[in-house]
């Protein structure tokens, strides 16, 4: 047990002698609603931590704090094990614990100190690990600034292309996951497989977060004029509202339609993307909202239309840009020229379909 958490602290905060016996302290507990002083809370966990070789001192790198309340007959105790870094601190695990109020109360605490490094060491099972096969770790990415992590433990930033924070160990075939983190990207999940010494990891770039996007394009059927549209991402590439408008004429020389009718459609919307992650080549997306058709013509009639439902496509041809199609179902409120009822591209029949190019930032 000494050993295992030793190597633990090496392999977080890079302690060069291996072989020192791990030390904790203690914060005052925090009692609450309950006839049971502080001092015999620390008596029964300094007795707990020294039968497993864990020494209680004050000026120790990692802390315990213990929280006890509760009422009636039973109480809680509640404990967090940090790893302290000047004035950061990672929590390492935490366990929560009911006991009775009787003198059964050291045997729960022993337990809950039991059941606290276990989940310690279920975390970092390559801390077990003999000092021999732990070797330090080299790891670069492409992300200027961003931050890694193991679990909450903060390793440092990549500054030059290379990690730049406190010394970091692994052990010979364990698994260790990096989490990569940049403010405006979306954090990323690294799992490299410790084979082979010297450990050097290639961090992925991350994905740029996109909170806004403008895009042009043009409706089959309505191939005569051009449209433009801008999105506002609530939630960054996955939630959106979305303003469009699409100009153009409509007829001429047919009997149906012998002169040229131009027209402004103006619609708004709101959609999320359902199938494709952040980071999929294709996604697709539903949409729904409300619109409007302006026709140049006398009188100026506006038929208002309600954007039941809209599903689209896209495909990323390289970050920040895709190309896309779109289609739906509109259904008229007959305000103007269009009767009452579902919209189709005249006089075939279908729904519109629209395709276009979009630009995030």
């Amino acid at each position: 047990m000494r050993k295992a958490l030793l190597t633990m602290v090496g392999m977080l905060w890079g302690v060069s002698v291996l072989s020192a016996v791990p030390q904790v302290r203690l914060e005052e507990p925090v009692v609450e609603e309950l006839d049971l002083s502080p001092e015999l809370v620390v008596k029964a966990l300094v007795a707990s931590l020294e039968a497993r070789e864990v020494l209680v001192e004050d000026d120790a790198g990692y802390v315990l704090t213990t929280r006890v309340w509760g009422g009636g007959r039973r109480g809680v105790i509640a404990f967090r094990l940090y790893v302290e870094k000047g004035e950061t601190r990672s929590l390492v695990a935490a366990v929560v614990a009911s006991f009775p109020l009787n003198l059964s109360f050291y045997a729960e605490v022993d337990r809950a100190v039991e059941d606290l490094l276990h989940r310690w060491l279920s975390r970092f099972p390559e801390v077990a690990a003999p000092e021999d096969a732990v070797f330090p770790v080299e790891v670069r990415g492409p992300d200027e600034g961003a931050v890694v992590k193991v679990g909450d433990v903060v390793l440092g930033t990549i500054e030059e292309g290379v990690l730049v924070g406190d010394p970091f160990r692994v052990v010979l075939g364990s698994r260790v996951k990096l989490t990569v983190e940049k403010e405006g990207y979306f954090p990323r999940d690294v799992e490299v497989v410790i084979e082979e010494s010297p450990v050097v990891v290639e961090l992925p770039p991350l994905l740029r977060q996109h909170r806004f996007e403008v895009g042009l394009f043009s409706t089959l059927g309505q191939l005569k004029g051009a449209g433009v549209e801008a999105r506002w991402y609530a939630l960054p590439d996955q939630v959106f509202a979305g303003l469009r408008e699409y100009v153009y004429g409509e007829g001429g020389g047919r009997w149906w339609m012998p002169e040229v009718v131009f027209r402004s459609q103006t619609e708004v919307v709101a959609g999320a993307y359902l199938v494709g992650g952040v980071s999929s080549a294709v996604r697709l997306w539903m949409e729904t909202g409300i619109g409007g058709y302006l026709s140049f013509v006398e009188g100026m009639p506006f038929d208002l239309y309600y954007h039941l439902i809209g599903l689209g496509v896209e495909w990323v041809v390289r970050p920040g840009w895709a190309l896309y199609a779109r289609t739906g179902y509109d259904y008229a409120a007959g305000t103007g020229l269009l009767p009452q009822g579902g919209l189709f591209l005249y006089p075939k029949g279908g729904p519109a379909l629209s395709v276009g190019v979009g630009y995030r930032w």
